[in-house]
């Protein structure tokens, strides 16, 4: 699972959310022009976005981290220089394989 909740009342813990969303900032860092507090609050708006379209309470599911997520790659790929050939696929690979490296320490 998914991580973040809990039964009736319990919800999600704040002193877990590092944990909960390295997956997901893993890929963010390692995505190319990395910006740090921008590109972070960007995804923090994008995700509200996605669970507003979801209908979703008061916890994330990890579906609109994952849409969120593909936005921020996409955006920050489109604005790329043009003949880069990076592509959201490229970028996601990259950003995966950052994240294995990372969690195998």
């Amino acid at each position: 699972g998914g991580g973040g909740g809990g039964g009736e009342g319990g919800g999600f813990e704040p002193s877990g959310a590092g944990a909960y969303l390295e997956p997901w900032l893993a890929q963010l860092v390692a995505a190319p022009r990395w910006a740090n507090g921008r590109d972070v609050e960007a995804l923090c708006r994008r995700v509200a976005v996605e669970c507003a379209t979801r209908k979703v309470g008061r916890e994330v599911p990890p579906e609109a981290l994952d849409a969120a997520l593909q936005h921020a790659l996409k955006h920050k790929l489109d604005a790329a220089p043009q003949g880069s050939g990076a592509s959201v696929s490229a970028a996601a690979e990259k950003a995966a394989a950052a994240a294995a490296v990372e969690g195998a320490d």
